[in-house]
């Protein structure tokens, strides 16, 4: 393995979270313009403890499916049907078929204070998978308002049901949890440590973001990224 190159970046990357309170019009109700439901997939979530490995996660595993209220349910099925829309370039003739081609799973992650809930998403047409990260106060029972974009499609390919690790992952060892919590300054609260791989098509960069929520804000409080050759 060639040396890596170590760049830290001080400043917070906004590109990286997406505000979701602008919707488009085609977005912002769970019926389309003819007034019919969109049938959405069936949500339940898969508790995971952290550090989370995406790769250790058995998507069809029913033993033991979590079972989520109705205000939970609803932000993951609007998440969804917002990203078809909005990033996928949605039909609405198509969206009831397409809703469930997108749509891969949920996974959950509790802690004391917040409850992520990751929802993996494979875009339409490319097949790259993705995700969108939602921030759970467990205290308000209410999200954060704020949904972090964390693209995993240099690490993972969900192909025949399944997620599995990328050539690039494999080849370049990255063996570093997706998202783990940390304690910066030890004092006992939690942050959110995200790490991913971003690759261009020429160079390879290993991401790593630890995110601190502060009155339901989405703070960066670091961000570094690694150049792998």
């Amino acid at each position: 393995m060639t040396t890596m190159k170590v760049l830290c970046i001080p400043i917070i990357i906004i590109s990286l979270i997406n505000c979701t309170t602008r919707l488009s019009d085609a977005s912002k109700a769970g019926a389309n313009d003819a007034g019919q439901t969109r049938i959405v997939p069936d949500i339940s979530a898969i508790d995971v403890k952290y550090p989370l490995s995406l790769k250790d996660i058995n998507l069809h595993d029913s033993s033991q499916p979590v079972v989520l209220n109705d205000g939970i349910t609803s932000q993951i099925e609007q998440t969804i049907i917002d990203y078809y829309f909005n990033e996928c370039a949605g039909d609405e003739h198509e969206s009831n078929f397409k809703l469930k081609e997108t749509y891969i799973a949920t996974i959950r992650l509790p802690d004391r204070q917040e409850t992520i809930f990751m929802v993996l998403l494979n875009h339409i047409p490319s097949g790259q998978v993705t995700s969108k990260v939602l921030f759970y106060n467990n205290v308000s029972k209410t999200f954060e308002g704020k949904t972090l974009d964390f693209n995993i499609n240099a690490l993972y390919n969900f192909e025949n049901g399944k997620l599995t690790p990328s050539n690039l992952k494999t080849v370049l060892n990255i063996t570093a949890p997706e998202i783990e919590l940390v304690d910066t300054n030890k004092d006992g609260q939690n942050e959110f440590k995200f790490t991913r791989l971003y690759h261009n098509g020429t160079s390879n960069v290993i991401e790593m973001m630890i995110i601190n929520i502060a009155e339901t804000h989405l703070d960066t409080i670091a961000f570094t990224r690694q150049l792998v050759d």
